[in-house]
This record gives C-alpha cells, structure tokens and sequence, in this order.
C-alpha cells in the first residue's frame, strides 16, 4: 500500500479542525438540561403510532405540541410521561 502525501494549506487544515473539534464537542457537552425536541415524524415513530393518530392525541390534549415557526415539535420527555402515566397494570 502506497502513502499519500496531500499539500494543505493552513486555511484548509484550521477549518478542518475546527470543524471536526466543533462537532465532537457538542456530541461529548450536551447539557443535561437541554430538552430532546422531536419532529412530528419522530415523535410518532417514537410512539410507534401513525401521524394521524398522534395529530389525533395532540387534539383531545392527551400530550402537548410546541410550534416554532411551521414547525410542530414534542418533548421527548413528556411523551416518556405519557407512556408512564398510561402504563396498564397486570
């Protein structure tokens, strides 16, 4: 196997290291208070429901949306509550 020299400049190489620095930094420091936003598509799977049913949940207030922008978003957190608070005893 042959070695490859590539000639980059410094330019190249500063924004190649931050970029990679920057990405694995929020991987490695999500704050613990950060809430986990899912999609409307996310949250249905997430619930292993279809759209229309989650659309249907969010209707007769059994969880909350959020709109931002166009956006309708769900707290992960608050769809765990519901899961919990529904949870049928044997």
């Amino acid at each position: 196997m042959a070695n490859v020299i590539s000639l980059l400049t410094k330019e190249e190489i500063e924004t190649i290291f931050s970029n990679t620095l920057e990405k694995k930094l929020k991987q490695v420091f999500v704050k613990e208070t950060e809430e986990k936003m899912l999609s409307r598509e996310e949250a249905a799977n997430f619930l292993c429901v279809s759209k229309g049913t989650l659309d249907n949940w969010v209707r007769v207030k059994l969880i909350n949306s959020y709109k931002l922008g166009c956006k309708i978003l769900f707290k992960r957190s608050e769809l765990i509550q519901v899961i919990n608070d529904n949870r049928v005893n044997d």
